[in-house]
C-alpha cells in the first residue's frame, strides 16, 4: 500500500471558503443583534 505524503496548500481556495464564512457569521450576527435588541425592548433579562 502506497502512502501519499505530499499536500498542496492552495491559499486562494482557503482565502474564498473563509470569505463565504465570515459572510454567513455577520448574516448570523446581525440575527442575533437584531433578536437581543428585540427582547430588550420586550423588557427581557
Amino acid at each position: 500500500m502506497t502512502f501519499i505524503k505530499d499536500y498542496v496548500f492552495v491559499p486562494v481556495e482557503l482565502e474564498h471558503e473563509a470569505g463565504k464564512e465570515n459572510e454567513q457569521r455577520s448574516e448570523q450576527e446581525a440575527k442575533r443583534l437584531a433578536l437581543v435588541q428585540q427582547a430588550q425592548q420586550q423588557g427581557g433579562c
